[in-house]
């Protein structure tokens, strides 16, 4: 099992489900403040790493997840796509 940036306790908990884990959601904001979760069936996951790219799919930004499974990235960036990496996949969201 890769490194998802996860805390042992979720880790263990994503090995003990059959879940697709974990979920990535975004969006941008009309001041195109970019925010979002992180998640594994409902449950927040936290210190989770999370890329803000841009158009040319260059990295602008990195922050994790707080201990609700929430990230955010100032309005200073014009990113158009975030991901994470899980389980050695990189899992990417447009916005």
């Amino acid at each position: 099992m890769g490194d998802c940036g996860c805390s042992v306790p979720d880790l263990e908990f994503l090995q003990a489900t059959e879940l697709t884990c974990p979920a990535l959601e975004a969006m941008k904001e009309f001041n195109e403040r970019v925010h979002g979760n992180v998640s594994c069936g409902g449950n927040p996951l936290e210190h989770v790493k999370v890329t803000l790219t841009n158009d040319t799919n260059a990295e602008e930004a990195t922050t994790f997840t707080d201990s609700n499974g929430n990230f955010s990235f100032a309005s200073s960036y014009s990113g158009s796509s975030v991901f994470i990496v899980a389980n050695g996949e990189r899992i990417t969201m447009s916005l």
